[in-house]
């Protein structure tokens, strides 16, 4: 998926998740900001917001900021620092 928050579409998410946690990338780049439409539009149904949290959950477990951008926070894979 060129941006991760189309895997949330139906059962895509569990086979995103897994993906995520088997290849485990070296780098992880998030939108410092992915605006106010996110929220309304992803988070306000349950099960997109618990898969937002357990991707969130892993970055944090997984990755370090290591730099930013105007618009986007980079992570590294904190057994590659």
């Amino acid at each position: 998926f060129p941006v991760p928050t189309f895997s949330w579409i139906g059962h895509w998410q569990d086979e995103f998740f897994e993906d995520l946690k088997q290849t485990n990338p070296r780098f992880a780049i998030i939108a410092k900001d992915p605006g106010p439409s996110f929220e309304k539009a992803y988070l306000k149904v349950k099960k997109n917001k618990i898969a937002y949290d357990q991707i969130m959950q892993y970055i944090k477990d997984n990755y370090e900021q290591i730099s930013s951008t105007p618009l986007l926070l980079i992570y590294k894979r904190k057994d590659d620092i």
